[in-house]
């Protein structure tokens, strides 16, 4: 008997997903991409989840959350008024645990969406 035929059913059905995947990747990508209820993530980052390699949780927080305010933009309205905007900030990497936790959640996230069983 084959090891593949001793596995339980669901692990197989996962394998054989991994096969397909592996065959052709750019269409998986885009075929989730498609998907309804696909969640928002960037398309590198997606293509390394198919791809079976490190999603980069820098990227992944950048993109999606800001945990910074950047209170520099203001503008001049004549000589009496001034506006000031808090504006967030683009995060460029993780310096926090908490951070590492949004991150990481927006990654399972996705990931279970590709990998349900």
């Amino acid at each position: 008997m084959p090891l593949r035929d001793a596995l339980d059913p669901g692990l197989q059905e996962i394998l054989t997903l991994l096969e397909n995947w592996a065959n052709d990747p750019t269409f998986v990508i885009q075929r989730i991409l498609l998907s309804p209820g696909c969640p928002d993530f960037l398309p590198d980052q997606w293509a390394n989840i198919i791809n079976g390699l490190a999603v980069n949780l820098d990227k992944v927080l950048g993109a999606h959350y800001s945990t910074e305010v950047d209170t520099k933009h203001s503008h001049d309205i004549g000589d009496l008024f001034q506006i000031a905007v808090k504006v967030p900030k683009q995060i460029k990497a993780i310096k926090s645990p908490g951070d590492w936790i949004i991150a990481f959640g927006k990654t399972i996230q996705v990931t279970t969406f590709a990998l349900p069983q």
